[in-house]
């Protein structure tokens, strides 16, 4: 059985300053994404990847964090998401780094869909 890549996860509210960390993360060589949600609150460096700033949008309700789709099916959607990140992070020979504000609220999930977790 392989062990899989821990992610390193960026968690605050919004406006809490997750986006700084996840820059001095990304120049120290984590791999924050591949596609970033540009245009968010008009910020070009959110440093939240598309796909799983998609899903989080999809998945919860903004700002206070109810889940509107499935439980088993969002379990699915962060597996899915987390091995393609992981593999693009040891494609890149980076390790595996995310932001999100919407996954303070979502601890218990990502760790059960995910895997280690810094």
């Amino acid at each position: 059985m392989t062990v899989a890549e821990p992610i390193i996860v960026v968690l605050g509210p919004w406006c809490g300053g997750t986006s700084a960390v996840a820059k001095v993360l990304h120049h120290l060589g984590v791999l924050m994404g591949t596609q970033f949600d540009v245009g968010v609150r008009e910020l070009d460096d959110t440093w939240e990847d598309t796909e799983l700033s998609l899903l989080c949008r999809r998945a919860f309700s903004e700002p206070d964090g109810h889940l509107l789709m499935d439980a088993d099916t969002l379990r699915v959607k962060l597996q899915d998401w987390a091995a393609n990140h992981r593999r693009a992070a040891r494609d890149a020979k980076r390790p595996p780094g995310v932001k999100h504000p919407a996954l303070c609220g979502a601890v218990d999930r990502i760790r059960e869909a995910w895997g280690p977790l810094v």
